[in-house]
């Protein structure tokens, strides 16, 4: 079982209801969002809360893990470990690419914005489905990137808190698009079988 909630922020109404979304969150949820000044990651905290609050409310005993960027805020559920990630930001003049990725990776954004999103969120869905961190290197992994199909993660060098990882279990990612390619969304698991299953859900229901 894997499901996604995602939101798309609203921020004139997020604003105007933020003191009733934020009654609703746990107190641990609060205290997060209190401690955070900047408006826009404010708003993404509090929906963030909002959207793992209704996923375990249908999903309780679930693994879960959270991610977001620019107006998408999205929540991951499954049986097993998980990883989830949304990316909004362009890398300019490709120099992340450039520097961090690893062939495979080049050769496939190729110049294209929307695809070194694809990439991105494949390797942070990856890492935070093994609960590792950008810690590891970017181009010590791989997969044969794409979307809207289950790609295998592949490593390339041995690097620690990789090899635990790799010598348990293999891992599989998919990857899609939002908003015409402005957004690209990547879920990890250890499952063969991976499907991207997205629900739009609304923070005040």
């Amino acid at each position: 079982m894997e499901k996604i909630y995602i939101h798309k922020i609203n921020k004139e109404m997020l604003l105007r209801e933020e003191p009733e979304i934020f009654r609703l969150l746990p107190e641990w949820r609060k205290e997060k969002v209190q401690k955070l000044k900047v408006e826009s990651s404010r708003l993404q905290s509090l929906v963030a809360g909002r959207l793992l609050m209704l996923a375990l409310e249908k999903h309780p005993d679930a693994k879960y893990n959270i991610s977001h960027s620019g107006d998408y805020v999205a929540v991951a559920v499954s049986d097993l470990a998980v990883g989830v990630d949304v990316e909004h930001k362009s890398d300019d003049g490709f120099k992340v690419s450039n520097r961090y990725f690893e062939k495979a990776a080049k050769d496939y954004i190729d110049g294209d914005q929307s695809r070194f999103r694809d990439v991105w969120t494949v390797k942070e869905a990856f890492l935070k489905c093994i609960r590792v961190g950008i810690t590891v290197p970017l181009n010590s992994f791989t997969a044969e990137y794409g979307l809207d199909k289950v790609l295998k993660i592949r490593k390339l060098v041995d690097y620690r808190g990789l090899d635990k990882n790799f010598a348990a279990k293999d891992y599989y990612v998919v990857t899609t698009r939002l908003e015409d390619g402005e957004y690209s969304l990547s879920l990890c698991s250890s499952k063969s079988n991976l499907t991207l299953d997205i629900e739009r859900v609304e923070v005040l229901v």
